[in-house]
């Protein structure tokens, strides 16, 4: 078979999943990008570790950061599809001006299509009537789907897809690479880091902007009054000024800015500390919590993140809480921060539970999407 996948931009996230794809028998693969990055990603691009044949498309891009949507205008879509002569397509996102070329390609050549889907009803930022239409009259015309989770299925079935028709996955990251890398760790490497900070620590990673719930994080944290935990925060962007303000007039004490951090050396945070939260008021996934699971973390997750429904087992391996609920978030995280043995425990369940959601169980399962359009 002839695949073409259609997805925004190279990450390090997906790279793993495609390059097990590439290495599927009878399968001609390409992946085509809509752009090299966007303008809030900060991350590395390791070439050397692509193994698959991929094209980046001319483009012009956009990226709205009070919605965090990119857009983008694309030529050569047309060309490329044409001259691959693909046997099924599959595109990540409904809601890219490329899927609805890619759609009418695949009409106008009776090609069958499978839609990778990520976002939920919870997530996103426009919700109205006109948004509603779109999202019923698109998802409807794909064959088949692939979701990121249980929520992202929920969406599409909304929306108008057949039930029969969808792969339910499991967005994931190398969790090998960061269970190893974890466990590789000795304790002089990360003895510089230990003295800078507290006994014990809570951590976040990611952007600083409003929809992340970080400043409520930091109030919880403040309300938490535990002079022995520290709160570190890893990651940059425009509410850090707003953060810095709200902690020197509240003298909060033991909250540390540590920048972005590339994937090579966040596993030393991971180690570092006792407890990860990811406190999102609106997140598709959420991959940080994979990589905090694979490094033998308990997490404290919002309800409102695609992760927190497969991944995040209350009193299991961590706590689901509402993200404007400030007090639920401070008494969970002195649950874990006072009962050690617990927090140990349910560190050590987070690692049961997402060691097989690996990049190769992922390709599977776009495989078998892929599969159901012969069905």
């Amino acid at each position: 078979m002839k695949l073409i996948l259609i997805t925004n931009i190279i990450s390090p996230y997906s790279i793993p999943v495609f390059n097990s794809l590439g290495g599927t028998d009878n399968l001609d693969f390409e992946v085509i990008f809509l752009a090299k990055t966007d303008s809030n990603r900060k991350w590395k691009i390791y070439k050397e570790e692509i193994n698959f044949n991929y094209k980046i498309l001319k483009n012009i891009c956009f990226f709205i950061q009070s919605k965090e949507m990119p857009i983008y205008f694309n030529w050569g879509l047309w060309r490329e599809l044409r001259e691959f002569k693909p046997d099924a397509i599959c595109i990540c996102g409904y809601h890219y001006l490329a899927t609805i070329e890619t759609l009418i390609y695949a009409k106008v050549n009776d090609i069958p299509t499978t839609l990778w889907a990520g976002s939920h009803l919870l997530s996103g930022f426009l919700k109205n009537p006109l948004t509603n239409f779109y999202k019923k009259a698109i998802i409807s015309r794909f064959n088949s789907y692939i979701t990121y989770g249980t929520a992202a299925k929920e969406q599409i079935i909304h929306y108008g897809a057949n039930p029969e028709k969808i792969v339910v996955g499991c967005n994931t990251v190398d969790v090998e690479w960061f269970i190893r890398k974890s466990q590789e760790l000795k304790e002089d490497e990360i003895e510089e880091m230990k003295q800078r900070h507290p006994p014990k620590n809570i951590l976040y990673v990611g952007n600083f902007i409003v929809h992340k719930g970080v400043l409520n994080l930091i109030k919880a944290f403040q309300k938490l009054n535990m002079d022995n935990v520290g709160l570190i925060l890893v990651g940059d962007g425009m509410e850090k000024p707003d953060y810095l303000k709200y902690i020197k007039e509240h003298r909060i004490k033991n909250i540390f800015f540590e920048g972005f951090v590339q994937k090579e050396n966040i596993a030393k945070y991971y180690k570092l500390v006792d407890v990860f939260v990811l406190p999102s008021f609106n997140e598709v996934w959420g991959l940080v919590v994979n990589e905090a699971m694979a490094c033998g973390l308990p997490v404290i997750s919002s309800k409102l993140a695609g992760v927190t429904q497969d991944l995040v087992k209350d009193g299991i391996n961590g706590y689901s809480f509402d993200p404007n609920n400030i007090d639920e978030l401070t008494r969970e995280l002195k649950e874990l921060l006072l009962k050690d043995r617990k927090r140990i425990e349910m560190g050590r369940k987070s690692l049961e539970i997402i060691k097989d959601k690996t990049p190769e169980k992922y390709a599977e399962s776009i495989l078998k999407a892929i599969d159901l359009l012969r069905a």
